[in-house]
């Protein structure tokens, strides 16, 4: 059993680089964090890159594939649809709405492999000059 089960990994390019290829076929780390400027081309580069870090893990679990999808000004994965940002939602007053492009968004990371969002779930804008959360929160209030 690995010990490297807790590590986030990730690297710089549209291909895996070696040093990666062997961590993970030897002592597989919890996953890896894709960035759309370094590591992404298009939609189709992306499944295979995710398929070949699969592939690599001999190793259940499956490994966690990260990236930063929020919506909004934040579009971590090449080629997805623009959906409106968090406190666009919020606003609307629409839980459905919410529900239905949160799931939409999981649609199109499915399909590329990706399994896990760093996106915020329940940032509240509690401090309206706090800079880096601003419209990626759902609003002020709570419920």
């Amino acid at each position: 059993m690995s010990t490297d089960r807790h590590l986030m990994l990730s690297f710089d390019g549209t291909s895996l680089p070696a040093w990666l290829e062997e961590s993970i076929a030897a002592s597989p780390p919890a996953g890896v964090t894709l960035f759309r400027e370094l590591n992404m081309e298009s939609p189709h580069q992306l499944a295979g890159l995710v398929e070949k870090l699969q592939g690599l893990n001999r190793n259940e679990p499956p490994l966690l594939i990260a990236v930063d999808q929020e919506g909004g000004q934040l579009q971590g994965l090449i080629g997805s649809t623009p959906f409106a940002g968090n406190m666009a939602l919020g606003a609307s007053g629409d839980p459905n709405l919410t529900a239905r492009v949160t799931a939409a968004m999981g649609a199109e990371m499915r399909a590329v492999g990706v399994n896990l969002n760093y996106a915020p779930v329940a940032d509240v804008a509690t401090r309206p000059g706090n800079p880096s959360l601003g419209v990626r929160s759902f609003g002020e209030d709570p419920t």
